[in-house]
């Protein structure tokens, strides 16, 4: 969904692990590998942020954050890989069902060991303006 115009409309959304794509017709294919996908919920035309699910399978690298991002795991677990490009600090986390990790700009993440497929929500402040 997403608003139109200057009117932004109040979006409720079920999360339903069936309405992420993650075949050929994915979201972004150059940064889902196939087996991980995104369903976008949220994005107003304004670009100030953008929300919605996501799926990663093992081994997923994201790259680096150039905006803020949120993810409120639902589902798996994971072992993540963070690097700090701001302060060079390195560190491996594990998340898990519950948790909500919070990525500054500058900070790059990679799944480093996942047992299952991992589900999250997701939150981009502000969305695809690279630096």
């Amino acid at each position: 969904m997403e608003s139109s115009g200057s009117t932004e409309k109040f979006i409720k959304y079920s999360f339903d692990k069936e309405d992420i794509e993650c075949g050929e017709n994915r979201h972004n294919p150059l940064t889902f590998k196939a087996g991980s996908g995104m369903r976008r919920v949220v994005y107003p035309a304004d670009l100030s942020l953008r929300a919605g699910f996501t799926r990663f399978g093992n081994d997923h690298k994201v790259g680096y954050f150039w905006y803020k991002e949120i993810w409120f795991i639902i589902s798996g677990t994971a072992e993540l890989r963070i690097h700090d490009k701001r302060t060079g600090e390195k560190q491996t986390v594990q998340i898990k069902p519950n948790d909500l990790v919070y990525y500054p700009e500058g900070v790059g993440v990679e799944v480093i060991r996942s047992d299952e497929d991992l589900y999250f929500s997701i939150a981009q402040f502000p969305p695809l303006r690279k630096k």
